[in-house]
């Protein structure tokens, strides 16, 4: 995790224990949305799980300008994917307190 003064990006792609996780379909048509992680006010791991249907991968990460920051109590939460809705979406990065 990016604990740098000046941001907090979202943990490496693994589970918070550090695993990949994977598991067996339960039928045909069904496929696999790998866990991520997402903030919720804080960072939170989102499990992966089966849908039915066509998962794209994750697509690559959005180049963010970073705004100046509004005071000295705020810190920058980087732009993530999440998946929603059936797809992919883009959370831009933001400050918070």
């Amino acid at each position: 995790m990016d604990c740098s003064p000046y941001g907090l990006g979202a943990p490496e792609a693994t589970g918070p224990d550090g695993t990949y996780e994977v598991a067996a379909p339960p039928g045909p048509g069904y496929n696999w949305v790998p866990g991520h992680w997402a903030w919720r006010g804080r960072w939170v791991w989102i499990p992966g799980h089966h849908i039915r249907g066509v998962v794209p991968p994750i697509p690559a990460e959005v180049v963010e300008v970073v705004p100046a920051r509004p005071g000295p109590e705020f810190y920058w939460v980087k732009g993530h994917y999440v998946w929603e809705g059936g797809r992919w979406a883009w959370h831009r990065g933001v400050w918070v307190r």
